[in-house]
């Protein structure tokens, strides 16, 4: 039996959350970004699909590299989430190791 990896949460979902969200989940682990700027909905939703949308082409080519299968790649994006700033502090509280991608 092996013991579960932990959460990761990363402060930013800019280039740097961005790719913590691939190589975290790749190995495992499910991976929060959170957008700490205070957005309207239309802004964060925006943002959201930007952000997982790159990071579904990242997969996809490191699938097309046959680095991992396709389906594979499916399972790594659906560890990743993307959270508005005001859902930080329910993400922090859940995660077990939490990275700084902000300036």
């Amino acid at each position: 039996m092996t013991a579960a990896r932990p959460t990761i949460a990363c402060l930013g979902a800019g280039r740097m959350g961005r790719g913590i969200a691939v190589a975290f989940p790749y190995a495992g682990h499910a991976v929060t970004m959170i957008d700490i700027k205070a957005r309207s909905v239309d802004q964060f939703t925006a943002l959201q699909a930007d952000a997982l949308g790159e990071i579904s082409k990242t997969l996809a080519s490191l699938a097309r590299f046959g680095l991992l299968a396709e389906s594979d790649a499916k399972a790594v994006v659906a560890r990743v989430s993307v959270v508005p700033a005001q859902n930080m502090a329910a993400a922090l509280a859940n995660a077990g190791i939490v990275f700084e991608g902000v300036p």
